[in-house]
Parts: C-alpha cells; sequence; structure tokens
C-alpha cells in the first residue's frame, strides 16, 4: 500500500507540474489576438508536454513504446505521424526529446525575452 501512496504522490505531483506550465505559459506570453503565432506555440508546447507524460508511462510499463501506443497517441492528436516515424528511430527515450522540442517552440517565439522566460519554466520542470 506504501508503494501505491508513492506512486499516486509522485502521479499528482506530475500532474501539478503540468498545470503550473500551462499557467505561465498564459501569464508570461502575450494573448495571442496580436501574434497568432504566439498561440500556435503556446499549444505545442502544451502538446508536447503532455505527449511526454503519455511516452514516460508507457516506457515505464515496458521500457520502450509500441506500435499500438504509438497508434493511440496519433488517434488522440497529441502525436503527429512525421513525429512518430522520427521517435521510432531515436535512440534515447522520447519522452526526453519531446519535452526538448517543447522548449524549442517556446524558444523560437520568445525574442529577446527567452533566458528569462525559459528558466522560469527550467525551474517548473525541474
Amino acid at each position: 500500500f506504501a508503494r501505491y501512496l508513492e506512486l499516486y504522490d509522485q502521479t499528482r505531483d506530475l500532474l501539478v507540474k503540468l498545470f503550473e506550465i500551462v499557467q505561465q505559459l498564459r501569464v508570461r506570453l502575450p494573448n495571442g489576438e496580436k501574434k497568432p503565432e504566439i498561440t500556435g506555440a503556446k499549444r505545442s508546447c502544451v502538446r508536447y508536454v503532455v505527449l511526454a507524460i503519455y511516452l514516460f508511462f508507457f516506457w515505464m510499463s515496458s521500457k520502450t513504446v509500441t506500435d499500438k501506443e504509438f497508434d493511440q497517441l496519433i488517434q488522440t492528436k497529441l502525436l503527429r505521424p512525421h513525429e512518430m516515424e522520427w521517435l521510432k528511430t531515436y535512440k534515447g527515450t522520447a519522452h526526453s526529446i519531446v519535452l526538448d522540442w517543447s522548449l524549442q517552440v517556446l524558444s523560437g517565439v520568445l525574442g529577446t525575452q527567452r533566458n528569462k522566460h525559459l528558466r522560469a519554466m527550467n525551474a517548473i520542470v525541474a
């Protein structure tokens, strides 16, 4: 039972981190009405973070992501076919590189404010 409680606490903490990321994106990045590319970047960032969580749990259960699991992620639109093909050839853990993708998306739209905002996001994830 203690193991279950530990897993429950860790899973809850993971979801809290996700909520913090979404909140920080809403607070720190301007509304996309004036800059539509920012709205797209926010959505992509959150999609990648949620995708990374799914990939992490898939990986934890079998130390790999199966074709069936990849198909499930495609059906839910968390993963795009070209991303799936790339991830299948990647030698590292898929969830790690997908988290990196989320930061790369943000980096592309932040401009001169990049370092300040990325430090804040990294502090949440760490």
